[in-house]
């Protein structure tokens, strides 16, 4: 009988032992946040088997509590600042001795370019953690916009020369004029990926998905107040540019991001950066437009002269994304993992102006790229 009660107690103390270390080993290589949360999580779970009826049954992470919160829901506000190549769509000439032909090889110019600024937008994000092997499923949407213009009024010797003639007006030059450019975007994204770690305190995650795009851009601009010489049969009152293009594009996305985090005073907080690239198959519309407004002197009349140039087209265009920053995270009320974050990131499109010019009838395929500060906060449950 002592050796059967001796023999029971060993076995027990052993049990107790390893489901201990099974327990540490589990904690150690997760945040104090996840620790603090997967611990209540677990009580309040083992709480609730056991007023089933459940107490006999041994209770263990793996049955009554996850590993991670179930579900993620997050947004971000963006500030970037958005420039494209190509987008100059006049030169302004200077010359040091007064002529009513400005189109002299000795002039001096420069490139009248858009005056790029920063503008909000947002991120938000919807995700989902897999019950099984770390695997997660995360949809993606951000929306941004930007709309800045600029206006030129030159001095005596300066003239505002246009890329883009139209018939009867190709040496004509402006002493004013302005111009606008629209960026709108979105971009929407859909992940599956997997969690893992190197070590106690840096987490990675391995992801690849679908990425769906649309880009649409406006260039505008008018020149007033033409310089004429007296000679000149039909005298230009105005001339203006509208430009657009659309790109609607679909494709593949790989990625990785990572998350140090840190131990001491700063526990709670950690160190996060990301990247990802893709391939979008997409179509892309283009549409130019100009017009003149001029007034005859031989047979008293006002003239428009307008020309057009639309196409459609198909093409591959590659995207890359990068972001790095802090975040602080900690548990609220037991069951909700609440996350602040503070970063900055930068895109780049590449080949997304598509105007035409007027210099070779076709597209420049200049680049497109974002950089600036993003503000987030986020909800595990």
């Amino acid at each position: 009988m002592r050796k059967f009660l001796l023999t029971n107690a060993l076995v027990l103390a052993s049990l107790a032992v390893t489901g201990f270390c099974e327990e540490h080993e589990i904690n150690s290589g997760l945040s104090h946040s996840e620790a603090t949360l997967i611990s209540t999580s677990t009580k309040v779970k083992s709480e609730n088997c056991v007023s089933r009826g459940a107490a006999a049954a041994p209770v263990s992470n793996n049955q009554c509590g996850p590993d991670w919160p179930s579900f993620y829901l997050g947004a971000d506000f963006l500030y970037l600042f958005a420039s494209e190549g190509g987008l100059d769509h006049a030169r302004i000439r200077h010359i040091d001795v007064p002529s009513p032909v400005p189109n002299l090889t000795t002039a001096t110019q420069k490139k009248w370019n858009q005056n790029f600024k920063l503008a909000p937008g947002f991120r938000v994000r919807l995700g989902r953690y897999l019950k099984y092997d770390r695997w997660d499923l995360f949809l993606d949407y951000a929306w941004y916009y930007t709309h800045p213009k600029t206006s030129m009024s030159v001095g005596t010797n300066e003239f505002i020369v246009t890329y883009y003639p139209i018939t009867n007006t190709a040496a004509l030059s402006f002493k004013s004029g302005e111009s606008d450019w629209r960026l709108r975007l979105h971009d929407g994204d859909i992940n599956l990926g997997r969690r893992g770690r190197f070590g106690k305190a840096l987490k990675f995650h391995v992801f690849s998905g679908v990425k769906v795009s649309w880009i649409g851009q406006n260039l505008g601009a008018g020149y007033r107040n033409p310089q004429q010489t007296a000679s000149t049969a039909l005298k230009t009152l105005a001339s203006s540019l509208q430009a657009k293009s659309r790109f609607l594009g679909v494709g593949p996305k790989l990625g990785f991001s990572s998350k140090w985090n840190f131990s001491g005073c700063l526990r709670g907080c950690s160190m996060d950066a990301g990247m990802h690239g893709a391939l979008l198959c997409g179509k892309f519309h283009a549409r130019t437009e100009q017009s003149a407004e001029q007034y005859s002197q031989s047979i008293p009349r006002l003239l428009v002269f307008s020309s057009l140039k639309n196409d459609f087209f198909y093409c591959l265009r590659p995207v890359c994304y990068y972001r790095m920053g802090f975040s602080w995270e900690r548990p609220v009320r037991d069951r909700v993992l609440f996350s602040l974050r503070l970063g900055w990131e930068a895109q780049y499109w590449w080949q997304q102006m598509a105007f035409f010019t007027p210099r070779e009838n076709n597209v420049t395929d200049k680049d497109l790229y974002l950089m600036g500060c993003n503000l987030g906060i986020s909800l595990g449950f």
